[in-house]
């Protein structure tokens, strides 16, 4: 009796620890439009800069081909990017590319760093350059731009 309930409780457990790996999404799940080619999402941003920008631009994200897991097109930085969701874990359990609202990108042609969250259908983040130059952004999913 004792041996069926524990294997019972252990059945269930298992169950629901499934269920909690199929509803959790990484950010890449949260930020790209899975019904458009390329998964292609566009954000309207407002930018701030510390060399006086003061700007609104877009921002794109989508499947591009520059990085193993999702890219970024930059409207205001000018470059490709390449992306992932910030890691998880330790050195020896390491869990990557697994936050559900963190992520990082990096320009392809310059030293370019970019990180984000994105919540509902805000992103807000920053951005450095090699420079020194640094950035904050806030996002609004917008279906219209970019593309």
């Amino acid at each position: 009796m004792k041996r069926a309930m524990g294997v019972a409780i252990l059945a269930i457990l298992s169950l629901v620890g499934r269920a909690v790996t199929v509803s959790a999404a990484n950010c890449q799940a949260k930020l790209l439009n899975t019904a458009n080619v390329d998964n292609l999402q566009g954000y309207r941003c407002t930018i701030v800069g510390s060399d006086s920008t003061n700007t609104s631009k877009c921002i794109e994200f989508g499947e591009f081909g520059t990085s193993a897991h999702f890219d970024g097109d930059d409207g205001f930085l000018t470059e490709a990017l390449g992306c992932t969701c910030l890691d998880s874990g330790s050195v020896t359990a390491p869990k990557f590319d697994a936050s559900s609202s963190q992520f990082a990108c990096a320009g392809v042609g310059s030293a370019t760093l970019f990180i984000g969250k994105i919540s509902g259908k805000t992103l807000t983040g920053q951005a450095a350059r090699a420079n020194g130059t640094s950035y904050i952004y806030r996002c609004v999913k917008d279906n219209t731009c970019g593309g």
